[in-house]
C-alpha cells in the first residue's frame, strides 16, 4: 500500500479534520471553499513564503531515527536521502518555494514557526501504511496579489520507526519521501501518474522524481515570478445530464505523454493550468474508489464549505474524450498557448457502474529484473509489457472487452496480444 498522507482512521480524526480542503485547481491542494454557493471560491492551504525569514521553508528532521534499520544501514544515509527529496520540491524553476534543512530537533521538541517536522515513529501509522504526511495546524484566511488562501503553519511528515524492510538507498524509500513532502507542502494525490500518484501506479524515477503534473502543481501553489507568462491552461466543465460532476478528473495530455490534470468543483468546472505551449487530447474520468475511511474516491481528503461540512463527490461516470469522443482514435486536439487559456472544453458524460478496472501497474523485463515505470523496446527481444491490477482478470482470463492503446507514434502495439 502507498505511502498516505494523515488521515482516515479513528484515532486520526482530530488530524483528519485539520487536513479537509478542495479546489478546481489545476492540480488538488488542500482548499477551503470561501463561499457556500456558485460561483464557488477556493482558497488553498499553503506556507506563506513571504512571512518567513527570506522566503524559506524550514524543515527539521527528529534526532531520534528509526529504531529499526536495513543492514548496513546508517540514519546519516537516511536523513542524506530525505535532503535529496526535499532538494527535488526545492529546485522546480517555476515556483517560489525554497525548501531547505533546518537541522535536527530534539524529541519532544515545539517549533513555534512555519515548517515542517520529519518523525520517525511519534505518530503512530495506521495498518498498511509506510508513511503519511499533511498539514497539522494553519492560520485563519488572509489574501495577496494570488488570491485567497488558508497560512499552514505546520505540518509533518512521519516515518515508520522500523525501516529495516525499506532501506534508505533504496528507490521506494525515495520517491516515498518525496510523495510524503508533497502532502507536507499542500499537495494532494493526483491520477496521472507522477510523484504524487499513490505508489501503485506511480511512474516516476529517482533520476527524474517530478512528472509535469508534480511541475504544474507546486508551481500553481507557490507560484514563481515566470509561470504565468511561460504556461497556458485549459478550461470547462463536466456534466451529467446538465449537473454539474463534483471531482472529475480531467487531463491535458501531450501526444508524447506528459499529462496535466484537474478536479472539478461542486459545479463541475476545471481549470487546468501549467501548460507548456502545444496540443493536447482532453480526457474526463471518474476517481476510483478509496481505500481509507472517512475519505473521498482515490483517498482524496474531501473539500470543506465555510460551514465545515464535506461537499461529497459527484456520481461515477464513463471515460470521454474531448470532443465527446469514447476513445482516444476519435479524440480531437486543444491548442495551448503561453499566457492564455483554451476555454469551453466541455464534457456531457453518462453515468456508468462503479469502477470495476483501476490500480494498476505495470512492469516490462529488458533484462531477468522487473522495471517501473515499464517501457518497451521493440528492438529487443523482451517484447512484453506485465500489467498488474483489480479488474484485470476474471476467472482465470483476461477481462471480457479488455484492451490496449498507446497514444502518440514512438509505440506500436499489435491486436490479440494481450495474456494473462
Amino acid at each position: 500500500m502507498t505511502a498516505r498522507r494523515c488521515a482516515g482512521m479513528a484515532g486520526f480524526r482530530v488530524l483528519l479534520l485539520l487536513l479537509c480542503a478542495g479546489a478546481a485547481f489545476s492540480y488538488y491542494p488542500f482548499v477551503h471553499y470561501t463561499t457556500g454557493t456558485a460561483p464557488f471560491q477556493a482558497a488553498p492551504e499553503r506556507f506563506d513564503l513571504k512571512a518567513l525569514p527570506g522566503g524559506t521553508l524550514y524543515y527539521f528532521v527528529s534526532g531520534k531515527g528509526p529504531e529499526k534499520l536495513a543492514a548496513g544501514d546508517s540514519f546519516t544515509s537516511v536523513l542524506s536521502q530525505i535532503r535529496q527529496a526535499a532538494k527535488v520540491w526545492n529546485d522546480v524553476e517555476t515556483s517560489a518555494l525554497r525548501f531547505e534543512f533546518g537541522g535536527l530537533s530534539a524529541p519532544g521538541a515545539v517549533q513555534t514557526t512555519p515548517g515542517v517536522d520529519v518523525l520517525f515513529g511519534e505518530v503512530e501509522l495506521p495498518p498498511g501504511l509506510i508513511a503519511l504526511g499533511g498539514p497539522t495546524s494553519r492560520s485563519t484566511l488572509i489574501s495577496d496579489e494570488s488570491g485567497a488562501f488558508v497560512p499552514i503553519t505546520r505540518s509533518i511528515l512521519v516515518l515508520g520507526k522500523d525501516l529495516s524492510q525499506r532501506p534508505s538507498h533504496s528507490s521506494a524509500f525515495f520517491l516515498t519521501v518525496v510523495h510524503e513532502l508533497g502532502h507536507a507542502l499542500g499537495l494532494q494525490h493526483t491520477l496521472t501518474s507522477g510523484a504524487m500518484s499513490t505508489e501503485v501506479t506511480r511512474s516516476t524515477t529517482r533520476s527524474r522524481p517530478l512528472s509535469a503534473d508534480d511541475i504544474a502543481g507546486i508551481s500553481l501553489l507557490y507560484p514563481g515570478a515566470t509561470q504565468a507568462r511561460r504556461a497556458g491552461s485549459i478550461s470547462g466543465r463536466v456534466s451529467l445530464n446538465g449537473v454539474g460532476v463534483h471531482l472529475a478528473s480531467v487531463v491535458a495530455l501531450e501526444p508524447a505523454g506528459a499529462a496535466v490534470s484537474a478536479l472539478t468543483d461542486p459545479e463541475g468546472r476545471f481549470h487546468i493550468t501549467g501548460l507548456a505551449p502545444g496540443q493536447y487530447y482532453v480526457y474526463a474520468h471518474a476517481l476510483p474508489p478509496g481505500g481509507q475511511p472517512e475519505m473521498g474516491p482515490a483517498d482524496i481528503v474531501l473539500p470543506v464549505f465555510p460551514d465545515g461540512s464535506q461537499v461529497p463527490a459527484g456520481p461515477v461516470f464513463e471515460t470521454m474524450f474531448y470532443p465527446g469522443a469514447s476513445g482516444i482514435q476519435q479524440a480531437g486536439v486543444l491548442t495551448v498557448s503561453a499566457g492564455r487559456d483554451t476555454p469551453d472544453c466541455n464534457f456531457e458524460v453518462r453515468a456508468r457502474e462503479p469502477l470495476k478496472l483501476y490500480g494498476v501497474t505495470t512492469y516490462s523485463f529488458p533484462g531477468p529484473v522487473a522495471v517501473k515505470p515499464a517501457f518497451l523496446n521493440v528492438n529487443g527481444t523482451r517484447k512484453f509489457l506485465v500489467a498488474y491490477g483489480r479488474g484485470l482478470i476474471t476467472g482465470g482470463a483476461p477481462s471480457p472487452g479488455l484492451n490496449v492503446s498507446v497514444v502518440g507514434g514512438s509505440a506500436n502495439v499489435f491486436q490479440d496480444t494481450v495474456a494473462a
